[in-house]
């Protein structure tokens, strides 16, 4: 169950306060005792000064949010507060514009924690609306949280521990723009150093002592330190409103503490789809995806655990939609159109073709 609300300001003089503030909240629970309770508060204060002459748009600001997590399951409770404050300068000089700030962040929880990190976007418009090359550092804490890791994979066991997740550093570059507004593209390099990042590991129900290991039906959550270069990219191709054309994937590298490998990450990942829009009423589209290879543990012998492979595998989608009205559509949507068993996750073959239908009301 989830909610949100924000406001925005609108003034068309920048020497005046511009503001935007944003209020969420949520409650995830399930029929085992188990819940998350978050409540999310986000805010941008920035306003015009001149500050030098050599600088146009010329800007002063603070952002950030306060965060509240409560977690709760057959056993134990837990809450989780975290502030975060960003105060930032961002001006423009020629065709460089460049955004530097230092981020706060403090985290009352079982062991509170206290991280500060750069912030730094630089963008050169080397061709107006045609080709930027960017730049900048980041980081910052976010929580493995209850929602997040169950949206990657639902068959974890709840018993488990959440911890946040420390981008200590977040280096990013590129090249992004446009051939005649209809051609997009977006070609990506990121390093990220990184504490408690999340990987799933098989486990068993129970071990019966000199006899088989029961099925393996839960996995558990481990955490571990160390880094990861990812090589992203995006095409997008657009004609005449109607036809819609794209390409997307990404390849990681993981360097890890303790884990010998990424367990059940993507190591590469591609997706290529188009829709096409006929006459404002019905809009088809059909996807495919492409994942690599992932590393899983084998934990089916009592001696020691295995090493294993999951295969790449290829699902095909597709969807249709009719709008009724403005207001009112109906759509239909078909995934695994191959009807490929492949592994996700490791002893957990997917379903076959499946076709869902809906309805969507806008109001």
């Amino acid at each position: 169950i989830r909610t949100n609300i924000g406001l925005k300001s609108n003034y068309k003089k920048e020497s005046q306060l511009h503001h935007s503030f944003k209020i969420g909240a949520y409650y995830y629970f399930d029929r085992f005792n188990s819940s998350e309770t978050n409540a999310l508060f986000e805010f941008d204060l920035h306003k015009a000064f001149n500050v030098t002459k050599l600088l146009n748009f010329q800007h002063l600001g603070l952002e950030g949010k306060v965060e509240y997590f409560g977690n709760a399951d057959s056993i134990q409770s837990n809450t989780d507060i975290f502030f975060e404050g960003t105060p930032y300068f961002k001006a423009k000089y020629g065709i460089v514009n460049f955004n530097i700030g230092l981020k706060f962040g403090y985290l009352s929880s079982d062991n509170s924690v206290f991280a500060f990190n750069p912030v730094i976007k630089v963008d050169l418009n080397v061709i107006p609306e045609g080709l930027t090359i960017y730049a900048g550092i980041d980081g910052g804490l976010e929580k493995n949280s209850l929602l997040r890791l169950t949206s990657a994979n639902p068959w974890m066991a709840l018993d488990t521990s959440l911890k946040w997740q420390n981008n200590r550093f977040d280096i990013y570059g590129g090249i992004r723009g446009s051939i005649a507004r209809q051609l997009g593209f977006n070609l990506n390099v990121r390093y990220i150093a990184f504490e408690d990042m999340a990987f799933f590991i098989n486990t068993s129900e129970s071990v019966t002592w000199g006899g088989p290991l029961f099925p393996q039906n839960k996995f558990l959550t481990t955490y571990d330190d160390g880094n990861v270069f990812r090589f992203s990219g995006e095409l997008t191709y657009s004609l005449g409103g109607n036809l819609k054309l794209w390409l997307n994937g990404e390849y990681n590298i993981y360097k890890l503490d303790s884990l010998k490998q990424a367990y059940h990450k993507p190591i590469s990942f591609m997706k290529l789809g188009g829709s096409y829009l006929i006459k404002k009423k019905v809009n088809i589209w059909l996807e495919t995806m492409l994942y690599g290879e992932r590393f899983a543990v084998d934990n089916e012998t009592l001696i020691s655990p295995i090493e294993g492979t999951l295969d790449g595998f290829v699902d095909l989608n597709f969807g249709i939609s009719y709008f009724i009205s403005d207001n009112f559509s109906v759509w239909l949507s078909g995934t695994n159109l191959l009807n490929s068993n492949y592994e996700r996750f490791y002893n957990y073959p997917v379903q076959g073709l499946e076709i869902m239908g809906g309805i969507g009301i806008r109001f």
